[in-house]
Order: structure tokens, then C-alpha cells, then sequence
């Protein structure tokens, strides 16, 4: 436990700053692209996990300036997805290709004019993804939690869950998870977790940790075990 190795991509190309997340289909290692110094970046970079060196670089932003500043992402089957932080486009490009030209995107702003951004986490049930809440490039505060079929990847396959309608206190999430038929949000300085019902896409709960933390909190994400 005392082997570190440390891959720095600014010596392949300087521009690639991640800011972002990461995740991994077993072969690769993918980097979310999010900010660099002047502007949002567009670079997802791929490195080998075996020999922890560089593979390819995807240009999101080739066939469209607005796909850029992403933050969190996922894999299923053989698509990866970026969630759009700065902007209101989903991104899913073929981990097989890893090509701009296959690279596909839904606008969110196409289904609410609202839905342009803010969206730090993502993470799926195997049928949808969906986008964790937490605020806009602007710091405007998001409260509502978008939903997309995976198959479809259409305008139609999109559904919004404002959680503002239950609860005005609700809003302002870090991270996310499916399990046992359920979505979690995880707070970020406040202390209300959610859980909602991912066949109804309705809240069914929420637990308000602070009648047992004895300081504010400062989440950063949340996982489960499966139990």
C-alpha cells in the first residue's frame, strides 16, 4: 500500500484539465471534461487502466460549441454520458469508437427552457439516467431532478421531477444512487436526503440528518452497499 503512480496529462497536451469526474468500463478510464483556465473544456480524455497511460482524447464541442462544461457521468452498455453542468446538453458518446462523429447529445432546454445546466451528478437504473441537482455556472440554484430514457436518448424519453413542489427546502444535491427501486440525493451543506420512488419518479421521503449530526454538514457524494 505504498506503490503510487501518478499519470499527468498536462504533459500530453496542457489543455487537458478534467475538473470533473471519472468512471471506467473495466478497460479504460474515462476523465469528465469541466473547466480550464478561460474556458469550459471540452476534452474527454480515455487512459489504458493496465499500463495507467493516455489512449485518445474526445472533442466534445466539434459539431457543437455548447457541448462542453460537464461534471459528472456513467457507462451503460456501450455508451458513455456526461451530465451538463455548464450547459443543457446530455452528451453520450460509443466507448467501441470514442469518435466525434458517433458522439450524440439531447438538449434539455428543448423540453424546458429552464433545464440549461446545473447538473453535477448522474447516474442510472439500467432503463434511465438521472441528473443530480446542484446549481447553474450562474449560481443560480437548481431544485429539480431530470430524467432521460437511456434507449430512446430522445426530447420525448425526458421527465422533470421539481422537488421544490414538496418541499421548498429541497435543493442544492452533490450526489446520487439507484438501489432497491429507489433514487438518493445527497445534500451538500444541508442535511436533507432524498428518496424517490424510480417507477412512480415521485418523492416518497426525506430524512433530515440534523436531529443527529452535531455540526452542519459538508457532504461531497453518497454510496451504498446494498443493503
Amino acid at each position: 500500500f505504498n506503490n503510487v503512480e501518478v499519470l499527468d496529462l498536462s504533459l500530453t497536451d496542457t489543455r487537458l484539465c478534467s475538473g470533473g469526474n471519472g468512471f471506467s468500463d473495466g478497460t479504460f478510464g474515462y476523465l469528465v471534461p469541466r473547466f480550464y483556465p478561460g474556458f469550459w473544456s471540452p476534452y474527454v480524455v480515455r487512459f489504458t487502466l493496465s499500463t495507467f497511460r493516455p489512449s485518445a482524447i474526445l472533442r466534445t464541442n466539434t459539431r457543437d460549441p455548447y457541448l462542453v462544461g460537464f461534471w459528472g457521468g456513467f457507462i451503460h452498455d456501450a455508451y458513455g454520458y456526461l451530465a451538463p453542468w455548464a450547459f443543457g446538453k446530455i452528451v453520450r458518446f460509443s466507448l467501441n469508437d470514442f469518435d466525434v462523429d458517433t458522439t450524440q447529445w439531447l438538449d434539455l432546454e428543448q423540453v424546458d427552457s429552464e433545464m440549461n445546466g446545473g447538473f453535477v451528478q448522474a447516474f442510472t437504473d439500467g432503463v434511465y439516467g438521472y441528473l443530480v441537482p446542484w446549481r447553474k455556472a450562474t449560481m443560480e440554484v437548481v431544485s429539480t431532478v431530470a430524467r432521460f430514457n437511456l434507449q430512446e436518448f430522445s426530447a420525448s424519453g425526458v421527465d422533470f421531477l421539481n422537488l421544490r413542489s414538496f418541499d421548498t427546502a429541497l435543493s442544492y444535491y452533490v450526489g446520487g444512487y439507484a438501489e432497491g427501486g429507489y433514487g438518493y440525493l445527497i445534500p451538500s451543506d444541508h442535511a436533507r436526503v432524498v428518496r424517490f420512488s424510480l417507477l412512480e419518479f415521485s418523492v416518497v421521503d426525506v430524512f433530515d440528518l440534523q436531529s443527529i449530526l452535531t455540526s452542519a454538514p459538508n457532504f461531497a457524494g453518497g454510496f451504498t452497499n446494498g443493503l
